[in-house]
């Protein structure tokens, strides 16, 4: 038996005593711990320490999360109100209106055309998800080649990607707000 194979069934036992193991992973477990002492050991330990924890385990009081997260001091780019990122919205018009114009000063001529510049600025784009794609398949190699393999080239993918990116974005947007609107409620005013 290989190495990786002992490791992925110390992995299981760890897995079966948290309650995280089922269906033919735990079968297979179970045959291999009928021939393996080392393995039958490692099992033993860790309902062991399993057991530990749930002796030890401790029930916070009710709302303690709730209270801990309205103590927190806001990070100091969760403290800078959105107007300030118009800034860089003027200057990414400025940018796109410049190259608009310099397409339509230019003049009429064969090849490019208005939507040049705009397809530049997508194959930047898709460019720089590609990069990201490979960057995360770096350090995450299966979750990386998925992304990689679903933005690929294709136009629709990479749409369908960016607009996800944006809904989080602006979902965690909206729950910073509340959460810095709340507690702005909850201070006494001075």
């Amino acid at each position: 038996m290989s190495q990786h194979e002992h490791a992925t069934y110390r992995e299981w036992i760890y897995l079966e005593a948290d309650g995280g193991l089922a269906g033919r992973d735990r079968r297979a477990l179970l045959r291999h711990l009928e021939r393996c002492a080392e393995c039958n050991v490692e099992r033993r330990q860790a309902r062991r320490v399993h057991r530990l924890l749930e002796e030890a385990r401790v029930e916070p009081r009710p709302g303690f999360s709730r209270q801990v997260m309205t103590r927190l001091t806001p990070a100091g780019w969760e403290a800078r109100h959105p107007r300030s990122w118009v800034a860089a919205a003027v200057l990414f018009l400025l940018l796109a209106g410049g190259a608009v114009a310099a397409t339509l000063l230019d003049g009429p001529r064969p090849g490019p055309s208005l939507l040049t510049p705009l397809a530049a600025v997508a194959d930047l784009l898709q460019s720089a998800a590609l990069a990201g794609a490979g960057l995360l398949a770096a350090s995450w190699s299966g979750l990386g080649g998925a992304v990689r393999e679903a933005l690929g080239g294709a136009p629709l993918p990479l749409a369908v990607f960016g607009l996800l990116i944006l809904g989080l974005d602006v979902l965690f947007l909206r729950l910073l707000l509340r959460v810095r609107r709340r507690a702005a409620e909850r201070r006494p005013e001075r």
